[in-house]
């Protein structure tokens, strides 16, 4: 179940998304799918995995279950309006 939608503050803190669209379906969809917020004001960089300078999003999941199958996400595009 995906639970958590979650924005850099920097430093190491993060937020809490409020979705405009969220059509992941809890990762149970193939192919393309939407998911657009608005950006938080406070929304910052951060150093990730030794990646720095970057603005970041978090997706996390919990009560996965025996039948949980980890996502496998290959390609994710940021639109600007």
């Amino acid at each position: 179940t995906l639970n958590q939608l979650l924005y850099s503050k920097g430093s190491g803190t993060w937020g809490t998304l409020t979705p405009i669209l969220n059509q992941l379906n809890n990762y149970q969809s193939s192919g393309k799918r939407w998911f657009t917020f608005e950006r938080p004001v406070d929304w910052d960089i951060d150093t990730i995995v030794g990646i720095s300078g970057l603005y970041w999003i978090k997706l996390k999941s919990s009560a996965t279950g025996a039948s949980y199958i980890q996502p496998l996400g290959a390609q994710a595009w940021i639109l600007e309006y």
